[in-house]
């Protein structure tokens, strides 16, 4: 009989699991649910994946982003998504704007540049880009209003993705991560968009574009469980200036994702709640 120490790990054949804070380290040979241990599995053997949510550049949290930042310095991530949203696009959205609000769009290019390029410094081996409906603006302006910049203008070139080597998922579309499906969103939003996604996809699914964190796991008739997550925004409330202060300091909340993949395609997820300037990762406490 194999030995154990610490832990909390939910997961099943499914493909996700959950890890909160702690991760069961098996030693020697047993047998778990029908299957077998591995010797020495540790966070240390499996890929570790760093899920960015909602950012809406140049209406970003820097706190959230310091403070993520001193997280990957810390511990090496193998690959990031970035969920959609990154950009905010603002001074080209359909809706009315506040005039103190409104800049130049190419200002909101340039901040968010910077800040995608700082994303990349912290040296990941793959970088994945979900595209999101903000992203999309750019394309319905074009649609509607610039129908001849079409083909020659759109987010890949102005955010230099392919030149900076992001693998690209169109909005409305989604990427795997082993064996989880990631997407900006499934058309729906509120506290039951997650179960909505879990019952779109019936598999593993990570959405955005709800700036909430949210988490559930359902199994089918065989038994299998799902999990669907939501891992907030790196906004700032500050700057909203489209819904009332009170909902959103009660429905949103700053935060990323952390996702654990197997050899075999499971990833464990890791919500990361941004908490009074501080989150805990691995079990360390980082803090602004």
């Amino acid at each position: 009989m194999g030995q154990s120490r610490v832990v909390r790990a939910v997961g099943g054949d499914a493909g996700v699991g959950w890890a909160l804070c702690e991760v069961r380290v098996f030693r020697g040979s047993g047998n778990l649910d029908g299957g077998h241990y591995h010797d020495e599995v540790n966070l240390k053997r499996l890929k570790k994946v760093l899920f960015l949510t909602d950012t809406h550049s140049p209406y970003h949290s820097t706190d959230a982003y310091d403070l993520i930042e001193q997280v990957v310095r810390v511990i090496a991530f193998d690959e990031v998504v970035v969920g959609g949203d990154f950009p905010d696009f603002y001074s080209i959205s359909a809706h009315s704007k506040n005039p103190s609000r409104a800049g130049k769009f190419e200002e909101e290019v340039a901040v968010t540049n910077a800040l995608l390029r700082r994303v990349e410094s912290w040296g990941f081996s793959r970088k994945h880009y979900v595209m999101g409906n903000h992203e999309d603006r750019l394309d319905r302006y074009i649609h509607d209003k610039a129908p001849e910049m079409k083909g020659i203008v759109d987010c890949d070139t102005l955010l230099q993705l392919t030149k900076h080597k992001w693998a690209i998922t169109p909005y409305k579309d989604h990427t795997m991560i082993g064996r989880l499906y990631v997407t900006h969103d499934v058309g729906k939003a509120g506290a039951s968009a997650v179960k909505d996604a879990l019952s779109s996809y019936q598999d593993n699914i990570v959405i955005n574009h709800l700036h909430r964190i949210s988490y559930m796991v359902e199994g089918n008739a065989k038994g299998v469980p799902h999990v669907a997550a939501c891992f907030g925004w790196l906004g700032d409330v500050r700057q909203v200036d489209y819904m009332f202060r009170v909902k959103a300091n009660r429905d949103w909340a700053l935060g990323f994702g952390v996702g654990y993949v197997r050899d075999n395609g499971f990833v464990y997820l890791q919500p990361v709640p941004i908490v009074e300037g501080s989150c805990c990762v691995e079990g360390r406490l980082f803090t602004i």
